[in-house]
């Protein structure tokens, strides 16, 4: 080999003129030294200063290629993208942040100081009646989904929003609670499968199939979806629906919902002759 053609350990920049190792260049093959003529750091701000520039030039291009994506290459691009977002969470988050604070207004920058100077006192200001109060589980209902675990409204606001839905909506409250019952009736019109009780106050649905489920059949309102919802189900008065679950729980697992009630059933019988 010539001794010319020995790559050099450094290499001087042609932008800034100054002489740096080979690793402050960024690599390219086609040159004898493997690397570009410009340094890493004149390279960015090379392209930093280009996009600038042309921002609005390569705004208007990318949506023209973006327009001409077929539907298959746009739901790809979206799952690409939703994927990623998932992967790198934090660096989105730090992102967004960022870019909040860059383009945020007078008004936004001071409710942030003022929330920040909450959050340093240990107070937190209900959006109901704009009241601060101290951040704890004594102003504030829990709330998991949140960033402090707490409700947005104080515990008086919510209790005087309920109570006025409650007064507002009393008429409409009693008619779902009597369909609600007229249905549950018809389900059950001998009562517990156990011990026959039929008091519909403390009679429970239990799910002969758990993988039926949709939801608890207490927070269902609409007659039709509560009908469809009890097929699935068997009346246990209260406290044999709590002996089931707990007999399920400890080594009966193997057994369905009807060999468990069967076996309640001559617990009972049982202790009814005695």
């Amino acid at each position: 080999m010539h001794p010319d053609s020995t790559p050099a350990i450094t290499k001087v920049c042609t932008k800034c003129g100054r002489e740096l190792p080979l690793s402050k260049f960024y690599p390219d093959p086609r040159s004898l030294s493997r690397v570009l003529t410009p340094c890493r750091d004149c390279k960015i701000e090379y392209m930093r200063r280009y996009q600038a520039e042309h921002r609005e030039e390569r705004n208007a291009k990318e949506r023209e290629r973006r327009g001409n994506w077929t539907p298959e290459t746009r739901s790809q691009k979206n799952a690409q993208v939703s994927l990623w977002c998932a992967e790198h969470r934090d660096q989105v988050k730090a992102r967004q942040q960022a870019y909040r604070l860059a383009n945020e207004t007078d008004g936004q920058k001071q409710r942030r100081e003022q929330k920040e100077e909450r959050e340093r006192l240990g107070l937190k200001l209900c959006t109901k009646c704009h009241h601060e109060f101290p951040a704890t589980t004594e102003f504030f209902h829990t709330r998991s989904e949140t960033k402090c675990a707490l409700a947005s409204w104080c515990k008086t606001c919510h209790s005087h929003f309920n109570s006025s839905r409650s007064r507002e909506n009393r008429e409409h409250y009693d008619a779902v609670r009597a369909t609600r019952d007229i249905v549950r009736r018809e389900w059950a019109p001998n009562g517990c499968m156990v011990c026959g009780f039929s008091d519909l106050r403390a009679l429970d649905a239990h799910h002969s199939d758990p993988r039926e489920k949709e939801c608890n059949v207490s927070t269902i309102a609409n007659p039709d979806r509560l009908a469809k919802e009890l097929r699935n189900c068997v009346p246990l008065c209260r406290n044999h629906h709590q002996i089931l679950h707990v007999m399920w729980n400890n080594g009966h697992r193997e057994k369905d919902s009807t060999e468990l009630i069967a076996i309640m059933r001559e617990e009972h019988e049982a202790s009814s002759a005695e």
